[in-house]
């Protein structure tokens, strides 16, 4: 391959194009060198704004493992809200507050996981301590609207079939036999055999005489069988 000699170097379009560039940007290097930095500044900035996010879940679960008290778990909520670790400090803490039997403080603890981590699977699960908390109470109507609402008018969860289980129990208190008995038939087509459907066997039947649903079934065999 030939070799280029100065003469053809100094026509070269490439090379005069570099140094004329290099040319026009001599005076004004010091404004270069400042937006050069401004650059390098926001590039470090994401670069450990980033890293700091993605650790940050780490971090939350670290400090949620070695809290021990109610004050280390609020902490965990204030320091690191956006996280699961977060989600999970309130449920541990509504559950805390639900067997010292401050069923309204732990209210506020489930509501709080719910409003603000509406993505968390751990959310099941705070509606249905609600609505545990509620029956404590005995406010039995707030328990039924919050099983209804939350719970089972989509039942694509985990707590689908607890949540029928308490509605069942919570229609009973408040002397809705017939629509108990409807839940414990539903849950049974549901469940099948399971410990869900076997569980009510015992109040299915005393439902049964209560609504006379057992009068009714027994005569329509004793009719049956004088055709």
């Amino acid at each position: 391959m030939a070799k280029l000699n100065k003469e053809q170097m100094k026509h070269d379009p490439l090379a005069e194009s570099i140094v004329e560039l290099i040319g026009k940007a001599k005076p004004h290097w010091k404004k270069i060198a400042v937006y050069a930095g401004i650059i390098a500044l926001v590039i470090i900035a994401a670069s450990n704004w980033y890293s700091n996010k993605k650790n940050l879940p780490v971090e939350a679960g670290e400090m949620l493992a070695s809290v021990q008290s109610p004050e280390a778990l609020n902490e965990v909520v204030k320091k690191y809200p956006e996280t699961f670790a977060a989600s999970a400090a309130l449920m541990q803490l509504g559950s805390y507050e639900a067997q010292r039997t401050n069923y309204g403080k732990a209210i506020l603890y489930f509501q709080q996981l719910v409003n603000e981590h509406q993505k968390s699977f751990l959310v099941p699960a705070a509606n249905l301590a609600m609505a545990k908390c509620y029956v404590a109470e005995k406010k039995y109507k707030e328990a039924e609207n919050l099983l209804k609402r939350n719970l089972l008018y989509n039942r694509d969860h985990y707590a689908a079939l607890s949540a029928q289980m308490e509605l069942i129990n919570v229609l009973n208190a408040m002397g809705q036999y017939d629509a108990a008995l409807s839940e414990i038939q539903q849950l049974e087509q549901i469940a099948g055999k399971s410990f869900y459907a076997t569980a009510y066997s015992g109040l299915k039947e005393k439902l049964m005489r209560i609504t006379g649903v057992t009068t009714n079934l027994q005569q329509q065999a004793y009719e049956n069988n004088s055709l």
